[in-house]
């Protein structure tokens, strides 16, 4: 640590910034994979977090395990079989399989009378079977729950619907949500969809946008 800490704010670059008027010191970005976020009350943010982290997790399994193991049946090479846990199955409940969590999300942020509890009842009814979905014990809960890889983590509908609809008076986080992740990532990687380069130019609801774009990244 002390190596990197001394790389970044080496005093000769610090000094000629401030000779310059200008911040020229260099930076180093940390991802924390296993940056799950649980509180007391979790949101539509948290929600986008762990789902992302979730597809993280997802990419290391894929490339450690599965495609490692793949290899050495491929090869015939005599190993025993690595038992790991795959979290495909909850990444298929939130965004891949029919009328998926977000899905659900994003359509009822479209509908003028949509509530926390009309979602509620539709995650209910469309995926309260799955074992990854967890109900609330009370019927007045407005929470649900996800069991993900990392720990179950239940979210509030009062704040999904309310953070991710369209109507004028809820625009405002979804487009900085969509707009923040676009400017971060288009940094680093062209995805295979356009982002928006202005907040004015965000469309559709926030959940919507913010499958797209994860799913853009290689």
């Amino acid at each position: 640590m002390s190596k990197v800490n001394a790389a970044i704010f080496r005093q000769d670059l610090i000094n000629s910034a401030n000779a310059n008027s200008k911040r020229s010191n260099s930076s180093i970005g940390v991802l924390d994979i296993f940056g799950f976020e649980n509180f007391d009350s979790n949101s539509f943010e948290q929600f986008c977090i762990n789902f992302a982290n979730e597809n993280l997790q997802q990419f290391f399994v894929q490339h450690i395990f599965k495609l490692e193991q793949e290899e050495y049946n491929l090869e015939a090479i005599n190993w025993h079989h690595i038992e790991f846990v795959d979290n495909q199955e909850a990444l298929d409940l939130i965004a891949l399989r029919p009328l998926n969590l977000m899905a659900l999300i994003d359509e009822e942020s479209k509908f003028p009378k949509g509530s926390d509890q009309t979602l509620l009842n539709k995650l209910h009814q469309r995926h309260g079977t799955n074992r990854n979905y967890l109900k609330p014990k009370s019927d007045i809960n407005t929470s649900f729950g996800l069991n993900h890889f990392a720990g179950v983590v239940f979210y509030d509908t009062r704040y999904l619907v309310k953070y991710s609809g369209t109507c004028e008076r809820r625009q405002t986080w979804s487009r900085l949500l969509y707009y923040y992740i676009g400017a971060s990532w288009t940094r680093t990687v062209t995805p295979s969809v356009p982002i928006c380069s202005s907040l004015s130019t965000c469309q559709g609801t926030s959940s919507f946008r913010y499958t797209t774009i994860l799913f853009a990244l290689p």
